[in-house]
């Protein structure tokens, strides 16, 4: 979980900083999916540590999909800067 953390919060960073010089909507977007990905995949799997559960529960699941569909908008994006 603290790797995800890890992973996702420079890419957040730069997501913000387009936001910021103007990226629109769609980073908006991208980031907002890419934040409730890493709390729900992240949070599921802490919650399960520190209360001793087993398995992630049901929002790991969610939070993961969230993150796919956040870097698929990275690397469409990145596509159609590229074109």
């Amino acid at each position: 979980a603290s790797l995800m953390h890890l992973v996702h919060a420079p890419a957040l960073l730069a997501i913000a900083a387009l936001i910021r010089q103007g990226g629109g909507r769609f980073w908006l977007v991208v980031a907002v999916a890419m934040a409730a990905g890493v709390v729900f995949f992240s949070g599921s799997i802490y919650r399960a540590g520190l209360l001793g559960l087993e398995g992630a529960g049901p929002l790991a699941p969610v939070g993961g999909s969230l993150l796919i569909l956040a870097w698929l908008g990275v690397a469409l994006a990145a596509w159609r800067t590229r074109s």
